[in-house]
């Protein structure tokens, strides 16, 4: 049977609480890697995932990062709390985390595109189609404007920049598809004169 840990991590610039339920069953617990600037760093399992949300307690002044960086997650308090203005009380960037023990489930395909890989690109571009930009972006919107443009590829770059065309790849394969997309900070959207391509089904 599957057993789950739940565990709340919050963040000030100053102490780190964990809190973990007594009616948990799972004896794993997550090791907390490192404390600098109010951020949290915690290890998993090979066997554990994790889908990790946060809030801003107070909701005035600080902003909450959740990033995932090799095999650890990391919750950050990107400025200092502050009181909130109404009731004085410390703001903190919390995070929920519900892990189950076990093999994670493949990721449900996704439908109508494919990642082929990343390409590098110049002012004279790539893929030459058709362009966009959108400070949304996300790879779901600039697949579906490059669909509704008839092409093969859609590329996105520079995080929030999208890029139509039937051919890709003639500069190169690049490294640096590094930038988030501006719309979803869970996906890659390409890098500076780097594409992030994908096929079109």
């Amino acid at each position: 049977m599957t057993k789950s840990l739940f565990m709340i991590l919050t963040v000030a610039m100053a102490a780190v609480t964990i809190s973990i339920p007594t009616q948990a069953m799972e004896t794993r617990e997550f090791e907390v890697i490192s404390r600098d600037q109010g951020a949290v760093s915690i290890t998993m399992g090979k066997y554990d995932f994790c889908a990790l949300t946060a809030v801003l307690s107070g909701g005035f002044n600080s902003m909450c990062v959740i990033q995932k960086q090799g095999e650890n997650w990391v919750l950050t308090a990107i400025d200092p709390p502050k009181p909130d203005p109404w009731t004085g009380e410390s703001q903190l960037c919390r995070a929920a985390c519900f892990t189950m023990k076990g093999t994670p489930p493949a990721p449900p395909p996704t439908a109508g595109f494919r990642f082929i890989g990343c390409f590098k690109d110049t002012w004279t571009r790539d893929l030459s189609g058709f362009t966009t930009s959108n400070p949304g972006m996300t790879t779901e919107k600039c697949v579906s404007f490059c669909r509704e443009k008839g092409t093969a590829y859609a590329a996105t770059q520079y995080g929030q920049q999208c890029f139509c065309g039937n051919s890709y790849g003639k500069y190169g394969p690049a490294t640096n598809c590094d930038m988030k997309c501006a719309g979803n900070p869970a996906e890659i959207c390409g890098g500076s004169f780097a594409n992030s391509v994908y096929s079109i089904k």
